[in-house]
């Protein structure tokens, strides 16, 4: 029963990653961007590591974050460079395990939410204490608000419930949004 959850669970990200890759995608062909070409190549890549990857309800932090450089690569051809991204990672922590695909869903909500721009750059940080992978991001909000499904971190909270874990949050202040993720020994 807990696998048939945990299967349900990640189905709902396979169209959230979809729908907001060919959003970005759209923008960048209306917008003439000459690197739309190489987007799609980035992009065939990070798919092909999702279907890959897809079936695993855990992944180290390290291919984690690898998947989560290449996602924000992606991210940032399409923003000319106004994500300012930092990564703090205890080495020690790397082969800790995590939900698979858990910093992309993290990633998309604060695409969603927050104005990008080269005049307003948004910082995101990814920080490791004590067996917990924080992402931190600026608020930058937007004129008007994004519809939302609420799908992305309800689904990450489910898939830690389902592994027994209850220590995921997140936390809103005037400036950021942070997330706290539970890192997992490996066993």
């Amino acid at each position: 029963n807990q696998e048939a959850q945990l299967n349900q669970l990640k189905n709902q990200i396979s169209p959230h990653f979809f729908f907001n890759s060919l959003n970005t995608l759209k923008s960048m062909i209306e917008e003439n961007d000459k690197d739309s070409v190489d987007f799609i190549l980035k992009l065939s890549f990070i798919y092909r590591q999702f279907l890959k990857d897809y079936e695993k309800p855990l992944t180290t932090l390290k291919e984690e974050i690898e998947f989560a450089k290449a996602y924000l690569a992606v991210l940032n051809a399409r923003f000319e460079g106004a994500l300012k991204v930092t990564f703090t990672i205890d080495d020690k922590l790397l082969q800790h395990k995590i939900p698979v695909f858990s910093l992309q869903v993290i990633i998309e909500n604060i695409i969603k939410h927050n104005k990008i721009s080269s005049q307003q750059p948004v910082g995101i940080d990814f920080t490791t204490h004590n067996s917990v992978l924080t992402v931190t991001n600026d608020l930058i909000h937007k004129n008007k608000n994004e519809e939302s499904n609420k799908i992305g971190l309800a689904n990450i909270e489910s898939r830690y419930k389902l592994l027994g874990i209850e220590t995921f949050k997140y936390q809103l202040t005037t400036d950021n949004f942070s997330v706290e993720l539970p890192l997992l020994p490996n066993v």
